[in-house]
């Protein structure tokens, strides 16, 4: 119980400060994942499903453009112990996860060569965005759920 505390209140700092390196260098995900869902949603649905599921996906997409403030409310739950509701905003307002960085690096590495490689780890371990990203991804994999009476882990 008191590992997972301490576990839950580190994901907090370190997503409050994911959040404070995305305001100081101005990142902001990208909305191009909106864009394709929605323009999946337009071609593969009845116009009565899209109209009504688009709205909901333009206010993800609103709320992931706040980005760095997104972040620090998903640290300060963590905090509250709100440990899902915490992940989810810390997800949405880093627009990227393990599984964007390995597509970004096969992609980059297809179309670019080996010279690309060496570019993005820079660029991951020497700007703000980059290292809030990875403090992002470490504070989401570290936060536990608390256990209720009764449950096992």
């Amino acid at each position: 119980m008191q590992s997972q505390i301490i576990r839950n209140k580190l994901a907090g700092m370190l997503a409050i400060a994911s959040g404070v390196l995305f305001l100081a260098s101005g990142y902001h995900p990208s909305t191009a994942i909106y864009d394709l869902v929605a323009a999946g949603l337009k071609e593969y649905t009845a116009k009565d499903v899209w109209q009504v599921a688009i709205v909901p996906l333009g206010l993800l997409a609103l709320v992931a453009q706040l980005g760095g403030i997104v972040v620090i409310i998903g640290g300060v739950l963590f905090f509250k112990n709100r440990i899902t509701t915490g992940k989810f905003f810390v997800m949405i307002g880093t627009g990227q996860g393990i599984l964007t960085i390995i597509l970004s690096l096969i992609l980059g590495l297809a179309s670019e060569g080996s010279g690309f490689l060496g570019n993005y780890v820079l660029w991951f371990t020497g700007t703000a965005a980059g290292i809030g990203i990875i403090c992002s991804i470490i504070s989401r994999t570290i936060a536990i759920a608390p256990v209720k009476a009764g449950q096992r882990r």
